[in-house]
């Protein structure tokens, strides 16, 4: 058997509940020296995400994430000293965007 190559199996995938349909996973994959190797792969039980993390996911910078969570148009949360975004409240914010362009 080649060493590269992998055995692999399908299994039958889980139906997802209601609260998996609307989160986004995000998890480590190999970094490319630019971003610190988090990237966006689908459903997940993650409920909070730090402000760095929202930003990736949206496509704008920490500070844009900050503006929008002192204006009220992002939602956050504090745990202990920590701000986090609630990952329901990046799915609401991008809902509503897509609304108001239509």
């Amino acid at each position: 058997m080649n060493p590269l190559m992998v055995a692999t199996a399908t299994f039958p995938a889980p139906a997802p509940t209601r609260s998996q349909t609307t989160f986004l996973q995000i998890e480590p994959h190999a970094g490319d020296g630019v971003s610190d190797g988090l990237c966006v792969v689908g459903p997940c039980d993650v409920l909070l995400v730090r402000p760095e993390d929202a930003a990736r996911v949206l496509g704008v910078g920490r500070t844009k994430i900050y503006e929008l969570i002192r204006s009220g148009a992002l939602r956050s949360v504090r745990v202990g000293g920590l701000r986090r975004v609630p990952v329901a409240a990046l799915n609401e914010f991008v809902t509503r965007l897509e609304e108001e362009a239509a």
